[in-house]
């Protein structure tokens, strides 16, 4: 499993610390973090099957990129879209995140 979470440089240590525990509690995925302004490089880079990102997904993936759309603000839901299908989770816990990218396996 390959996890890409992408934060603005403001939200580093939120981008940072959601990567070290997905790493730290799905050792076997690989974890790798990345700023918004080198997103599009990074998802050609590296090939993510999920993405944790602070921002609307700005690019049209197919079926199988698995996308979280967390935001910084507590009271906006995140958006989440797996397998094509969207929904919404009020202010998820890493629990949560957990459990979505065992979905994408």
């Amino acid at each position: 499993m390959r996890v890409l979470v992408a934060f603005e440089d403001t939200y580093r240590f939120y981008r940072e610390t959601i990567a070290a525990c997905i790493q730290i509690k799905r050792p076997d995925a690989e974890v790798e973090t990345a700023g918004l302004e080198t997103l599009e490089e990074k998802l050609e880079q590296f090939a993510p099957q999920v993405v944790i990102c602070s921002s609307e997904m700005a690019i049209n993936p197919n079926d199988e990129l698995a996308w979280i759309e967390l935001s910084v603000h507590l009271n906006m839901p995140a958006r989440i879209r797996v397998h094509g299908c969207w929904r919404t989770m009020t202010n998820p816990t890493l629990d949560h995140l957990l459990a979505l990218i065992d979905e994408i396996v």
